[in-house]
This record gives structure tokens, sequence and C-alpha cells, in this order.
């Protein structure tokens, strides 16, 4: 039995018409394409929370500076523990605290750099 070319190419795009544009079909694989769509944007969205928290981390990160100071407390005649509470000088500290600040703010100067 010969079937010529055409004719069977005829078949057999019919069938597959038949087959995969039927409104069932149509209508499984839209709500499919939908459903892996829906999956992929809250992916996107987890990923974008993600980025975002981790940016503010960094740009937190950023601003954070840690200055160590320290001077020598030999000149007010005290010791360290001396002004800690319960020491003979701790109630001076306050004073004592006032104008090493002071000094500690005419000393370090803290300016924006031109890069970030």
């Amino acid at each position: 039995m010969l079937i010529r070319q055409d004719r069977l190419e005829e078949q057999l795009i019919g069938g597959l018409i038949n087959q995969v544009l039927r409104p069932e079909m149509i209508e499984y694989l839209f709500s499919r394409f939908v459903e892996e769509l829906q999956k992929r944007l809250q992916s996107l969205e987890q990923e974008s929370l993600k980025a975002v928290t981790e940016l503010n981390h960094l740009q937190q990160k950023r601003k954070e500076l840690m200055i160590i100071y320290g001077e020598d407390l030999s000149d007010i005649g005290y010791a360290a523990a001396e002004l800690r509470g319960g020491g003979k000088a701790y109630a001076r500290w306050p004073t004592i605290e006032e104008d090493l600040v002071a000094r500690a703010k005419k000393k370090i100067i803290i300016a924006a750099s031109a890069q970030p």
C-alpha cells in the first residue's frame, strides 16, 4: 500500500491538530504555564527580598566605624581602678570624662570621603 507524501503529511498534521489543539488541551497547557510562571515569580521575589536584605545589611555595616581612642590618665593623678564604680575617685569621673571627650573631639577629625 502506497500513500502519497502530501496525503501522509496532511493526515499527520490533521491528527496533531485534532489531538493537540483541543480546547481542553490548550486550557491544560495554559494553566500549567501559569503555574510555572507563578513559581518562577515567587522564586524571583524571594531572591529579590534576600538581595535587598543583604544590601541593607551591607549599607548598615558601611556606616559603622569603630574608633578606639586612648589617653594617658597619669596626669590626672588617679588610676583607672580608682575611677571605676566603688573607687575612691568615682565621684570625679563625670568631670574627668567630659574633659577627656572634649580633648578627643579636638584631636579626632572625622570627615566624609569623596568615595564610598
